[in-house]
This record gives C-alpha cells, structure tokens and sequence, in this order.
C-alpha cells in the first residue's frame, strides 16, 4: 500500500446502495488510483452493507422471539378476560337477543315483577329490567309499545310515607299515698278487761274524789305489753308527775304530731327497753305489773298529745287510729 496514493472521493449514501442494488444506477467508484498504476499490488474489498430488507430475513435469536412473543400474548388474555367479565355487566354484547334467549338469573327473577293476568305481550316484555342495550326482534314491538319510550317516561316508584306514629300519652305515676302507721293494742284481745275509765273517779286508795288520766287495764301478771306504735323509749324508771312504781314512756310520730304513750305499775324485772332504745308497733317492752298505789295486777295507760302533758281517752284514741290486736301484725 506505500505505493498507493488515494484520492478524495464523495461518501456513498445508503440511498445511492439501494439504487445500485436495483439496477437504477451504476455502482459509485470508491477507490481511485494513481495514473499509470492500474492495478494495485493489494485489493482491500469494501464489506457490502446488508439492506434492511436482508436484516429482516434474517432468523432472530430464540430468546428475543420467546420474549417478543410472550409479552403480547399477557396482554391478549388480560383484554379478554376484562372483555369477558365487562360486556355481560355493561351489555356490550353483540349476540340477537331475538334469536338465543337467556335465561333470567336468580337475583333478576327475584326482583323482577310476576305480570298480572291480563298483562299484555308489552307488558311482559316492559317487566324485564332493562341491562344495557336491548335487542328486540323486528316483530316484537308491533303488538306493543316501545320499549324505550316506555323507560323514559316510567316515573320513578314513591315510596308510601309511614304515617306519623300517634304521641304517646305519658302519665305521670300517681304518688303513692302515705301509708298510715300501724297502731296496736297494749294488751292482747281476751287478755284483760278495763277496771277504771279515763276521766273522773273516786280514787280506790283514799276514796277522794280526782281526776283519772289514764284507763286501767286489769291483766294476769306478767302479760307482755306491748309498743303501741313506732318510736323511741323517751324515759323507764320510777313514777314521776304524780305517777307511782316503774314506768315507760314513748314517743311516737303520728301524722307529723308528737304523741307520748306511758306504761305504769310494772315491777323493775318486767322492763324490757331502755331509754334511747327504737322499737316498733307490737314489740313487746314489758310485763304486767302490781307495783305502787295499785290494788291488782293491772296496767295503767296513758295517751300524751303534746309537751305539755295534754291527756286524752286513751281507748276513744286507739278506736280512732284503728288499733288492730297484736296478734293480727304479720310474723316478724
């Protein structure tokens, strides 16, 4: 090549190759010698360039096709499958409805309206709800209405309105009525008899004439005696304002009023309470005695009404509050 002296010549274009390669040109002249040396001592052939036409014949490498090939494929099913699940849902199917019909699913057939007797074949045809576009034969909307106007002018179905529950009447509980106290006898029925009233007598010990603050009640000794009603033992001791032996005094409430009940002529062993001690109607808080100014085993009883001492019949009381016998209070 040192002999050689190469000339500047035009590039060839690939447009130039092709038009070679179809006979509408001659082939360019690439290499250009010198004068007087016609024949080159080395020939250096120009590889052809393959045209695209020879590129695609040729094979591909398997791998490159498995992967060209499989790509398409992935997308191909995932198309036909979104097609295959949307077009029944959508009604993009293009089947003649006239020509195959499909039955009716369960969940459309329960909702879907019985058509009464004397419903007409639009009617029947007008009870089918409406999925997607609908495909009626040419025959089937002659005997009756169309179908899409029926669609648009159907109103939509009201539902009925509940009519308004009526109020409901509360009435207030009327307020329990106070329940009156339990009131007793002090002495129990057939157990005594009464000796001497309330009011005035002869005294049985001097035979002066006075007056009787309480009722005397004769009685075996040691009969139990008992609280006329609820309250509090407010005094036991020895007689006191006139009164002789051992007493028992109690203080009740009785219709928002202070009432004082006394128990009189018990010996010391038949006092059965102490003061301050809460007892109950019927409770039994001594035993008939013969202490003091008395000329038999009695009891004498008295009814306070107030602070001051203010007696009252004590029997005329007891009928009034409605004094039940002891025995008659329930067990307990």
């Amino acid at each position: 090549m040192s002999g050689l002296a190469q000339s500047a010549v035009e590039p060839v274009t690939r447009r130039q190759l092709r038009a070679v390669e179809r006979g509408e040109a001659p082939a360019p002249v690439a290499w250009k010698f010198p004068a007087g040396d016609e024949q080159p001592t080395e020939k250096i052939p120009r590889p052809p360039h393959p045209t695209r036409r020879e590129l695609r014949s040729q094979p591909a490498p398997k791998g490159r096709v498995a992967r060209r090939v499989a790509v398409p494929r992935a997308v191909i099913l995932v198309a036909l499958g979104v097609v295959t699940v949307a077009a029944p849902v959508l009604g993009l199917d293009g089947t003649d409805h006239s020509a195959h019909a499909h039955p009716i699913s369960p969940a459309i057939a329960a909702v879907t309206p019985a058509p009464s007797p004397d419903a007409t074949a639009g009617d029947t045809l007008e009870a089918l709800p409406l999925l997607g576009p609908q495909v009626v034969s040419p025959g089937a909307g002659q005997s009756g209405p169309d179908l899409s106007s029926r669609a648009v002018e159907r109103a939509p179905v009201e539902t009925p309105t509940p009519a308004p529950a009526p109020p409901v009447e509360t009435t207030a509980a009327p307020a329990p009525e106070p329940v009156a106290p339990t009131i007793v006898m002090p002495l129990a029925a057939g157990s005594f008899r009464q000796t001497s009233p309330y009011g005035g007598r002869t005294d049985p010990i001097n035979g002066a004439a006075a007056f009787h603050t309480g009722v005397d009640l004769a009685a075996p000794l040691d009969s139990p005696i008992y609280a006329v009603a609820d309250g509090v033992v407010d005094y036991v001791g020895p007689g006191k304002d006139g009164r002789s032996s051992m007493i028992i005094v109690l203080k009740h409430t009785i219709d928002g009023q202070d009432v004082y009940t006394w128990y009189n002529h018990m010996y010391a062993r038949g006092l059965y309470v102490e003061e301050g001690q809460t007892v109950t109607a019927g409770q039994v808080i001594a035993g008939v005695g013969n202490n003091g100014r008395s000329t038999g085993a009695h009891l004498h009883f008295e009814v306070h009404t107030d602070d001051d001492l203010t007696t009252t019949d004590p029997l005329a009381w007891l009928a009034q509050q409605g004094a039940v016998d002891a025995s008659l209070l329930p067990a307990g």
